[in-house]
C-alpha cells in the first residue's frame, strides 16, 4: 500500500549516487540549471487481495485505524483528528544513508451498514528524512522533491470477507545531474513497486483477518 520513491531510487543506484557526491558542482545548483530538461519516469500499480475474517471485531468506528496499524511497513501512527493520521514508515538503510519516510493519510468510511463497511485511505502528504553523508542525503532529498504520488487504498468488509484494493500512481521528474539512466529507474522502480505494494497489501489483509 505504501511506497516512497527515493527509497527505490537509492536501492537501485546507491553506488552511482556515491560517485555523484564527489562532483564539485552543487547538486542543488545543477537541478536549477537543468530543471527544464528533467526526465520524467512514471509507475502505476493497482493490486487487490482478499481473505475471510476469522473473528470479526472490526467496526465502522475503528476500521481505518486498524487498517493503518495492520500495515507492516508502518512503525507508528498518530490520530490527528478529523480523519487525519500521520505515520512513520519503517527505516530503509543502504550503504552510508538511512531513510525514514513520514506520511499523512486521510481516511473515510463510506456508507457503513450492518453487514458491509468500506473505508478508504488516501495519502495526502509525504516527507523524507535522511541521515548520512551530507552530499548523499542532499541528493536523495532533492530527488524526493520531484516526486508526485497519488495513492488510495480501499478496504471492503462484506459479511466475513475482506477485500483490499490499492491504486498507486507515481511520477518523478528525474534531474539530469543524477547519473541514473531513465530506463534503469523505470524498470527497476516498477519491479520494486509491484513487489512491495502487492506484498504490503496482502500482509495487511491477512493481519486484519486474524
Amino acid at each position: 500500500m505504501l511506497l516512497i520513491l527515493p527509497v527505490v531510487v537509492l536501492s537501485q543506484v546507491h553506488s552511482k549516487l556515491a560517485f555523484a557526491s564527489q562532483k564539485t558542482i552543487s547538486p542543488t545548483r545543477r537541478l536549477s540549471r537543468n530543471a527544464l530538461r528533467a526526465r520524467e519516469v512514471r509507475w502505476h500499480v493497482s493490486p487487490t487481495a482478499s481473505s475471510n475474517i476469522r473473528e470479526n471485531s472490526i467496526t465502522a468506528a475503528n476500521f481505518a485505524e486498524q487498517v493503518l496499524r495492520a500495515t507492516p511497513s508502518i512503525d507508528s501512527i498518530k490520530d490527528c483528528g478529523d480523519n487525519i493520521f500521520t505515520a512513520t514508515i519503517t527505516q530503509s538503510s543502504f550503504p552510508l544513508v538511512t531513510l525514514t519516510p513520514k506520511m499523512t493519510f486521510e481516511v473515510e468510511i463510506v456508507e457503513p451498514s450492518s453487514d458491509r463497511i468500506v473505508t478508504t485511505v488516501k495519502l495526502i502528504e509525504q516527507k523524507m528524512e535522511a541521515k548520512g553523508p551530507k552530499a548523499l542525503t542532499r541528493i536523495v532529498l532533492a530527488a524526493s522533491k520531484t516526486v508526485t504520488t497519488e495513492s488510495t487504498t480501499t478496504f471492503e468488509l462484506s459479511g466475513n470477507k475482506l477485500t483490499g484494493s490499492a491504486f498507486v500512481d507515481i511520477k518523478m521528474n528525474l534531474p539530469r545531474w543524477i547519473p541514473i539512466p531513465s530506463k534503469t529507474i523505470q524498470t527497476g522502480g516498477q519491479a520494486s513497486m509491484d513487489s512491495q505494494i502487492k506484498s504490503d497489501l496482502k500482509a495487511t489483509v491477512e493481519m486484519l483477518s486474524k
